[in-house]
């Protein structure tokens, strides 16, 4: 059962990512999954854990088993890798993005994608933004299906094109790009499985 307390940010299995800014005890820039966590009840570890009374702190572990504690304001959710009906919440945001690059093939297909302009404060996932945009790509293995309508424009694979509508679930994608005035593809694609590789901010 995934469940936290009302004002903890994460729970139980949740992935995050050590902020690359966070001091090196707690290994900045590596991606873990919650175990455990608690409230700083003395000031003796608010001063070890470099945080503050009552702030959060999560026993994080790491791919070898290793685990630490580490403060709250020293995470952030991994959203590195989002499963297909993960990403279909965000899909809105990607509706007058951009195509930047199309790789076809029988096994997987690779699509790097970047939204339209989202704006800082209204993202619940400071994270998942780099620069103002959702900017990564979405790959999709062990195809079932895949029809490309209006096909005589070819596609490229370094092509820049507009998302004109974008549908996504674990296991389907609709995408209708825009490369040129009047010049559209409709992707209609059946896959086992759909995931998103987030190109990460530097913060």
């Amino acid at each position: 059962m995934n469940i936290k307390a009302d004002d903890s940010k994460f729970t139980w299995g949740d992935s995050v990512i050590i902020r690359k800014n966070s001091p090196t005890k707690f290994h900045p820039g590596e991606f873990a999954s919650v175990c455990g966590f608690y409230k700083v009840q003395s000031k003796e570890t608010a001063t070890e854990l470099a945080c503050k009374m009552g702030d959060w702190v999560y026993t994080v572990e790491f791919g070898d088993g290793s685990n630490i504690e580490v403060p709250e304001c020293y995470l952030d959710k991994d959203f590195s890798v989002l499963r297909g009906e993960e990403l279909s919440k965000y899909g809105s945001y990607f509706v007058n993005g951009t195509v930047l690059e199309v790789v076809l093939s029988m096994d997987i297909i690779k699509i790097k994608l970047k939204s339209s302009f989202v704006h800082q404060q209204i993202s619940e996932n400071p994270l998942f933004l780099k620069n103002g945009y959702f900017t990564g790509t979405l790959i999709a293995t062990r195809i079932i299906k895949f029809v490309m309508e209006n096909s005589d424009y070819p596609i490229k694979r370094q092509q820049i094109g507009n998302i004109l509508s974008f549908e996504i679930s674990d296991q389907a994608l609709k995408l209708h790009i825009e490369w040129e005035k009047n010049k559209t593809t409709s992707l209609k694609i059946q896959a086992s499985q759909f995931w998103w590789e987030q190109e990460l901010t530097d913060e």
